[in-house]
């Protein structure tokens, strides 16, 4: 890793956990660079505002979320194919349990600002996940001989998984109140899929 990336994910570690600790709002640009050990000029070297900082953060989280489901997917033995279609779609759902809460809830808060930037962040892990659904989907259709679009199901699934209403998400600042509930209807759905494609 070079110097320039290593100290621009120090700076956003830094600004990561004071967020977590104190609140977005509650953490200035001085704080950070007292957490960072750094000047605050050093800090507009690397990041325009701390709107920038967190667009940073998410997008580090997008990746590391995206290595987790390939690595996941790979060391995942097939015993049962259906439980393993269902458990690898849903994957992607369980990691974001442990996606920090304060960074869903400043989704929600700088969405009405930064819209466009937080719809290709979204877009992009949408499209991650697509890519993945679409992976397992191909692994299951390879081990048990059935054919069928992988890429057309993997964007219907994660359509339907991701149909919530914007206007459901007003007032949920906790990201297990958004998708235990997805997770729990999208257990059903996708045995239904899996067993219909077994036909």
């Amino acid at each position: 890793m070079n110097k320039r990336l290593e100290k621009k994910n120090l700076i956003a570690e830094a600004a990561k956990s004071l967020f977590v600790k104190y609140g977005y709002s509650k953490t200035s640009l001085d704080d950070i660079a007292k957490e960072a050990h750094i000047g605050k000029g050093t800090i507009y070297y690397y990041f325009e505002s701390k709107e920038d900082i967190f667009f940073t953060i998410t997008e580090n989280q997008i990746q590391s979320i995206t290595q987790r489901l390939k690595i996941k997917r790979l060391e995942r033995r097939i015993r049962n194919h259906e439980d393993y279609f269902i458990n690898c779609i849903l994957e992607p759902f369980n990691i974001l349990l442990d996606f920090d809460n304060v960074i869903f809830d400043l989704i929600h808060t700088l969405k009405t600002t930064y819209t466009k930037t937080l719809d290709e962040l979204e877009d992009r892990w949408k499209e991650s996940v697509i890519e993945h659904t679409e992976l397992v989907i191909n692994r299951c259709a390879e081990e048990e001989g059935f054919k069928v679009d992988a890429r057309e199901l993997a964007e219907s699934i994660i359509f339907f998984l991701y149909q919530e209403k914007e206007e459901d998400l007003i007032g949920v600042t906790e990201i297990d109140k958004l998708i235990t509930p997805i997770i729990d209807k999208a257990r059903v759905f996708l045995g239904y899929i899996y067993r219909g494609l077994n036909k």
